[in-house]
């Protein structure tokens, strides 16, 4: 269906999609920390690098393609792309306590991103062969953080931080000229999709306070916060040819509150749920994507909250058993910027028609859980209800027993 809604002569053909995924990771971090957790001054300091290797190859076979374009060919696309991304970075943090109520912390953190892209793309939705011989990006920067805490009595806390965040840009993947994107350029108002895009950063501004109440039965947190997120990174996509690239949206605000709270009532029960509200708006745009000054961030909805309840009805001996039960709220969420969608008629003229997806309706979820051991042995349930609209998945009863463990080796030490 997808192939078809780019070219209706193929709606009654197959297409297949074949695509294979691998990555290798390697990472190592060296971490030194002052050893007195009573002491005045607490530090930490590290190194850290990683290498990863990410390959994609994908071939999308549509039946009577050959002969429809006259290629001789039913592969409309295929690509076979490597990634590597290889990081360095340094980090340090420090805290003071000025005396028992009072600390003051800082921290910062240096990084040194770069990634490389080689790939080799062919077929007819991609407008024929193309190459990514060595797209390469490097990201260069420092991201600090502050903070202050205040203890005005045992088990209550009060703090504010302020912390940068950072993303690193790189290449775009794909190196398409299909002519079938060309009514998304024109209106992006762009010739082809940008090489590469840019690092996003942020400034969190927080308050917040942490309660332990009752003999620490009972937990409270809340906070507030304000994002100031600048060159947002966002997915752009091109429904006229099925491709998409990442773009810097501009900037934007993010201003929200949280609120946690759970409670050991007795008899094996305990009870919390969350709560949070999140307000985002687009400042600035940019060239090259859709987003408009006033729209909402992407996925992100302005209400969260959940319910949920644990009974441990059972420890005796080797034996345990539990139930939990949750609520959880989503809800409505941007999912894109456009509210319409670009269609080829079945007479080969274009037009546009009203996006039903660019909204995602908010929606329910209910999670019970019941699990129950006896030494090395468990047995348990999981089932979730989705009542807009109505679905249930139950994972079925699963029963496991745990290897005894051995001691044919020496265990390992870590940092």
């Amino acid at each position: 269906m997808f192939i078809a809604g780019l070219v209706p002569p193929l709606l009654a053909n197959n297409s297949y999609n074949t695509s294979n995924t691998t990555s290798r990771t390697f990472t190592q971090e060296l971490r030194l920390a002052s050893s007195d957790p009573q002491a005045s001054f607490k530090w930490v300091v590290g190194i850290y690098y990683s290498h990863q290797r990410d390959e994609l190859y994908q071939v999308v076979d549509t039946v009577g393609a050959g002969a429809l374009f006259g290629t001789g060919s039913d592969i409309t696309y295929s690509g076979d792309q490597l990634t590597y991304t290889a990081q360095e970075a340094a980090f340090g943090d420090v805290t003071y306590s000025l005396n028992r109520q009072w600390d003051v912390s800082a921290g910062l953190r240096w990084f040194d991103i770069k990634q490389k892209i080689d790939g080799m793309f062919d077929g007819v939705l991609n407008g024929g062969h193309s190459e990514v011989d060595g797209k390469r990006s490097t990201d260069v920067g420092v991201t600090p953080k502050f903070s202050l805490s205040y203890r005005p009595l045992d088990n209550h806390l009060l703090y504010g931080s302020a912390s940068k965040g950072f993303r690193q840009g790189g290449p775009n993947r794909f190196n398409t000229s299909s002519p079938l994107c060309g009514p998304d350029f024109a209106r992006l108002g762009i010739t082809r999709a940008p090489d590469s895009f840019q690092p996003d950063s942020l400034w969190t501004y927080e308050l917040g306070s942490k309660n332990e109440i009752g003999q620490r039965r009972s937990v409270i947190n809340a906070a507030i916060y304000y994002t100031d997120w600048k060159k947002i990174q966002q997915q752009v996509n091109l429904t006229s040819c099925g491709f998409q690239f990442v773009g810097n949206v501009g900037a934007a605000t993010v201003k929200g509150a949280e609120l946690s709270a759970e409670s050991a009532l007795g008899w094996g029960v305990s009870v919390g749920g969350t709560a949070s509200y999140t307000a985002t708006r687009i400042t600035e745009s940019a060239p090259g994507v859709s987003a408009t000054v006033g729209q909402e961030v992407l996925d992100t909805p302005k209400w969260m909250g959940s319910l949920y309840g644990d009974y441990r009805f059972l420890n005796a001996g080797q034996w345990t058993g539990s139930f939990r039960g949750e609520y959880q709220y989503h809800g409505d969420n941007l999912r894109q910027f456009e509210s319409t969608q670009s269609v080829t008629y079945p007479n080969g003229s274009l037009g546009v028609i009203p996006d039903a997806t660019q909204v995602q309706p908010a929606y329910h979820v209910v999670n019970t859980n019941f699990n129950s051991s006896m030494g090395r042995c468990s047995i348990g349930c999981t089932s979730t209800i989705s009542p807009t609209p109505p679905r249930i998945w139950i994972s079925g009863a699963r029963q496991a027993c745990r290897a005894p463990p051995r001691c044919d080796r020496a265990p390992s030490a870590s940092a």
